[in-house]
C-alpha cells in the first residue's frame, strides 16, 4: 500500500504538498460507490429471486478485492486531474 515518493524514472516527486492524498479518499469513495451500484445492478438483473444476504456479502467481498486497484487508481486520478503535470514520452526514454 506504499508509494514510491519519487518517480523511479525522472525523479518527479509524486506529493506536491503535504496532505495532498487527502482528496483522494473522495475519488475512491465515489469509485466504490459506482463499483457497489453496478454489482448491485448486476445481481438484480442476473440472479433471479436473490436473497438479501447476497446482497449483503458480495459487494462487500468484491469491494476487498478491488480494494489494491481502487487505493492505486484514486491515487493516480489526483495526480493526473491536480497536479498538474503531463506525461512526456520524450522526455521520459529509458536508454537500453
Amino acid at each position: 500500500m506504499r508509494m514510491h515518493p519519487t518517480c523511479p524514472s525522472c525523479g518527479l516527486r509524486y506529493e506536491v504538498e503535504p496532505g495532498f492524498f487527502f482528496l483522494s479518499m473522495y475519488v475512491s469513495y465515489a469509485i466504490t460507490v459506482g463499483v457497489s451500484l453496478f454489482i448491485g445492478a448486476v445481481l438484480l438483473f442476473a440472479v433471479e429471486d436473490a436473497s438479501l444476504w447476497l446482497y449483503i456479502f458480495i459487494p462487500p467481498a468484491v469491494l476487498l478485492i478491488l480494494l489494491p486497484f481502487t487505493f492505486r487508481i484514486s491515487r493516480l486520478l489526483m495526480i493526473y486531474v491536480f497536479s498538474g503535470y503531463r506525461f512526456d514520452p520524450e522526455q521520459n526514454q529509458n536508454p537500453t
